[in-house]
């Protein structure tokens, strides 16, 4: 079965196609264009979350269990005379953190495939490659993730990351952005514009 990329990612490549262009020099990011330069973006992002998503602890079965109870009455269904449980499901700690702990493994994943030892061997095709990428920036440039992450930053659950991982909270939408857009803009788009990767 083919893989199609992520909505929010063809819509951005789209955007920056008809002239909001992405200028990664600009922003004082080196491009990721060269194999070498791929794989250290990887590592560096898989150094950032990897701490970061092992400080987000795991639902415990009662959590679990209420948050299927929920589904099962049909929060995830908008419907208006529900909106105050709606609220309450999107905005509980169980939801926040397997919200969270969802896309961090994600991301996490992705990466780990990209630092591993078949792509610096070439044996991944590029085409897969990408399909990674495009999966990582999708999970950078989402809001709601950092809008969790800020969530449980506030509660201390990162209070004891190392300075290295702590800084991404600094400015943590403005660097995934930036980390978003310099892999769409120097990795997803010259190789669906090519269809080939730079060594």
């Amino acid at each position: 079965m083919k893989r199609s990329l992520p909505l929010v990612v063809i819509l951005l490549m789209l955007g920056t196609l008809k002239g909001q262009s992405i200028s990664i020099a600009a922003i004082g990011l080196q491009e990721a264009r060269s194999k070498s330069e791929r794989l250290q973006l990887a590592k560096d992002l898989l150094e950032t979350f990897e701490p970061i998503d092992a400080a987000v602890p795991t639902l415990s079965p009662s959590q679990k269990e209420w948050l299927a109870e929920e589904r099962k009455a049909g929060v995830d269904v908008i419907k208006l005379s529900q909106r105050a449980r709606i609220l309450s499901f999107y905005q509980s700690q169980e939801y926040t953190i397997e919200y969270t702990k969802t896309r961090l493994l994600s991301l996490v994943a992705f990466l780990r495939i990209l630092v591993g030892p078949a792509v610096a061997n070439g044996v991944t095709p590029a085409r897969t490659q990408v399909f990674e990428w495009s999966e990582v920036a999708y999970i950078l440039l989402e809001q709601s993730v950092y809008d969790y992450l800020t969530s449980l930053q506030k509660q201390g659950y990162f209070d004891d990351l190392s300075p290295s991982a702590m800084s991404f909270f600094d400015d943590q939408f403005h660097m995934g952005g930036i980390y978003g857009k310099t892999i769409l803009g120097s990795i997803v788009m010259p190789y669906l514009a090519q269809e080939q990767f730079p060594e």
